[in-house]
């Protein structure tokens, strides 16, 4: 899901093109009925509920109409013009031929129609195809794909009105979607060789979308707080919740690793280290426990992991 605010029509390449601004995408790997709950937040930040015209170009899917009924249902909603000439296309192939001057020649023409004419004259050329595969005795299989593609068509005439939309100011491609599509989801998630669990899809998604949409300092400082607060949780105990065990470990060490001397917050896993031993009879009680940074806890057992620790000897532990 791409948004953006729309500038004014400009003319290029003597066609009347729309551009939009301010860019900002949302992606998930769930369904679209979680993606619809998820989408809540962006949109409520982007102001869409409130936004005095909201127009949205899509391809047709029914779940994408259910999106736009659940979050702004007065939206202009527009048929993505290549979506809408790929099922002509797909038509006229069936009956000419893919390399046909003949379907070239048609193809051209329902292409301005539905560029600056009626939609309901592509959609009636696309219907009177079905007799004209009829009387060359095209298969069966041709004749349902030809009335599947009018039916679609047919269903979404009121998405098609492209000189309509154009005279309004209103963009008929998907352009900024399927550009963030590329740049959000494809250039790193389906990157070429790369591997991902679904546990790990989203947030990497959530990541790309923040620098996609240019917020990365807005949402930078709650990513860091989290991830601290995550470092300091062990075993669903929070070292910063006050007066507990671990709070008053990390105290009387005055909130600084024994090991390396460096702060105990620095961003690095922390280890609780026994100073007796659980196999030697030790307990989990607090004057028994230590704070320490993981590499230097491998220190304590004997490793020189942390560059910090290679000049101390090594502890019996």
């Amino acid at each position: 899901m791409t948004r953006g605010v729309l500038d004014e029509p400009v003319i290029e390449h003597d066609e009347r093109v729309v551009h939009a601004r301010a860019l900002s995408s949302f992606s998930r790997m769930v369904d679209h009925e979680r993606f619809i709950q998820l989408a809540s937040a962006e949109i409520q930040r982007r102001g869409i509920p409130t936004a005095a015209l909201v127009c949205t170009v899509n391809d047709g899917a029914n779940w994408i109409q259910a999106f736009i009924d659940t979050h702004r249902r007065d939206t202009i909603r527009i048929l993505d013009f290549p979506q809408a000439l790929e099922h002509v296309s797909l038509a006229g192939q069936t009956v000419y031929g893919r390399q046909s001057n003949e379907f070239q020649a048609w193809l051209g023409h329902q292409r301005r129609e539905l560029k600056a004419g009626s939609p309901a004259m592509v959609i009636e050329a696309v219907r009177a195809l079905t007799f004209v595969a009829f009387d060359r005795n095209d298969p069966e299989a041709a004749q349902h794909l030809l009335q599947k593609q009018w039916e679609d068509l047919k269903r979404r005439q009121t998405m098609m009105d492209d000189a309509r939309f154009q005279a309004l100011g209103d963009p008929i491609g998907s352009g900024a979607g399927e550009s963030a599509n590329k740049l959000v989801v494809e250039r790193r998630p389906k990157g070429a060789g790369m591997q991902w669990a679904n546990a790990h899809v989203d947030p990497m998604l959530a990541l790309t979308t923040a620098i996609a949409s240019r917020r990365w300092p807005e949402v930078f400082p709650a990513i860091r707080a989290h991830c601290r607060a995550a470092r300091r949780t062990k075993y669903g105990k929070t070292y910063s919740i006050a007066d507990s065990k671990l709070h008053r470990v990390a105290e009387r060490q005055g909130w600084r690793c024994p090991i390396c001397q460096d702060h105990l917050f620095n961003e690095e896993r922390i280890h609780i280290h026994h100073e007796q031993h659980v196999a030697d009879g030790g307990t989990d009680a607090e004057a028994n426990l230590t704070l320490v940074h993981a590499e230097c806890h491998k220190h304590i057992h004997g490793g020189y992991a942390s560059p910090r620790c290679r000049g101390l000897e090594p502890c019996d532990g």
